[in-house]
């Protein structure tokens, strides 16, 4: 089986179970069918890739209920219990169809490198911005190293492109050119 490359892709969710881990833990399984790769210059825009399932799966634990909680929340889920998860429940709450983001990273287990897919919940990073003290504090702390950097003396990215631009619209010396 080859690998997919790391990065964001469009899938559609073609299945779902609960079940256990060979250690006996319980987990939620979300197999996908991948419709593309979402370019990151452009997340419209999807970059073709070979059809494939995959699966996502997560371990029901202590440790790991905030995460799950987060992925079925991101998935639309808002029931009480996690019996209508299991396609066999009266009750079921189906994925099947739905479209979803899914992210591919790859790992290494038992020294194989293997895809590791988990849901995409979209929202990007949240960060907390600096203050203007925190500001501050860094310029008294760093301040003079920044400002050494940024001197005149330095070769900035600035002056090696001017450099370089200088050096490329100078004429080749062909012998009847004069260079004044």
């Amino acid at each position: 089986m080859s690998l997919y490359d790391p990065g964001r892709y469009c899938a559609v969710v073609s299945a779902q179970a609960m079940s256990e881990t060979k250690t006996g833990k319980p987990q939620f399984v979300l197999t996908f069918d991948l419709l593309g790769l979402r370019d990151p210059t452009q997340p419209d825009t999807l970059i073709r890739v070979t059809p494939g399932q995959r699966s996502c799966f997560r371990v029901i634990t202590e440790k790991t209920i905030d995460y799950v909680l987060e992925d079925l929340k991101y998935l639309g889920y808002d029931k009480p219990s996690f019996g209508p998860l299991d396609p066999s429940s009266p009750q079921h709450h189906s994925f099947k169809g739905q479209e979803i983001d899914v992210v591919c990273t790859h790992e290494d287990y038992e020294g194989n490198m293997q895809e590791r897919w988990s849901l995409s919940r979209g929202g990007g990073l949240n960060l907390k911005p600096v203050d203007n003290a925190t500001m501050r504090k860094l310029d008294s702390l760093f301040g003079g190293k920044l400002k050494a950097n940024a001197s005149p003396t330095s070769k900035s990215a600035a002056s090696r492109q001017n450099a370089n631009a200088a050096t490329e619209t100078v004429p080749p010396e062909d012998g009847d050119s004069v260079p004044f």
